[in-house]
């Protein structure tokens, strides 16, 4: 333990017992009052990365699921417009992978990428479940996974997914079921 006569941080003087620095005000380290501080502080951090995860899955989950479900839904009429669009027959014709494309397998794809969607969404949703309620941390990650890998259509996607899977990773003490573990 450091000596409490003298600050760590600047080297003045300082009466015993004192919680802080007269000269520079830093905490004086070994303290009751400090170890409190920074049990406050470490709590502060990991509710911030708990709100910051669910944050981010929010914003994913709910407009995904909606997208590929509008996308499932207007799978027809997407293809067809993009169909009969000149220019993209144009581009079509210059195209050798995709010469044998017809309307039906373009409105599949516009179909497949809609399911894509819809999945990676659930994914995320049923990660955010498991995040909110601070239990099951190994489904919270498998379901951020799956969120990630069905995204593989997004370059942005797809990193955010391993970015929130690696900030749940984390978290891993803080889940309910590590509760008390290493101490």
């Amino acid at each position: 333990m450091a000596d409490p006569k003298f600050c760590n941080k600047c080297g003045s003087s300082m009466p015993a017992g004192s919680k802080f620095c007269p000269e520079c005000g830093s905490i004086v380290e070994g303290t009751e009052f400090e170890k409190q501080r920074t049990k406050e502080m470490n709590d502060m951090v990991r509710e911030n990365g708990f709100n910051t995860v669910k944050f981010l899955l929010t914003i994913y989950a709910i407009p995904i699921i909606i997208i590929g479900i509008i996308d499932i839904v207007n799978a027809s009429a997407n293809a067809n417009a993009l169909w009969s669009n000149q220019s993209f027959q144009e581009w079509l014709k210059t195209q050798t992978l995709f010469k044998g494309l017809t309307l039906a397998t373009l409105t599949d794809y516009f179909t497949y990428l809609g399911y894509l969607a819809v999945i990676s969404g659930i994914g995320a949703a049923v990660s955010l479940v498991f995040v909110t309620i601070r239990r099951y941390w190994l489904f919270a990650v498998i379901g951020c996974m799956v969120a990630a890998i069905f995204c593989f259509w997004s370059i942005f996607g797809l990193f955010i997914g391993f970015f929130v899977t690696w900030m749940i990773l984390d978290l891993k003490p803080f889940f309910e079921e590590f509760q008390g573990e290493g101490q």
